[in-house]
């Protein structure tokens, strides 16, 4: 799914600028910033997971 079909949630600012090709820009505002600790953890986990699957083999 593309990010522009996305429910943003108002997680984020969407801007087209008036360019050729047209640009678009995408910015986090910051209350969803707050979900970066999650994220990071989740991404945490998942290295570890990987490296224990690794290492089952």
């Amino acid at each position: 799914m593309l990010l522009k079909n996305r429910p943003h949630h108002n997680l984020n600012n969407r801007t087209v600028c008036n360019t050729k090709p047209v640009t678009v820009e995408y910015e986090v505002i910051e209350f969803a910033k707050t979900l970066e600790p999650i994220i990071d953890a989740i991404a945490k986990w998942g290295i570890s997971y990987r490296s224990a699957l690794q290492q089952k083999g």
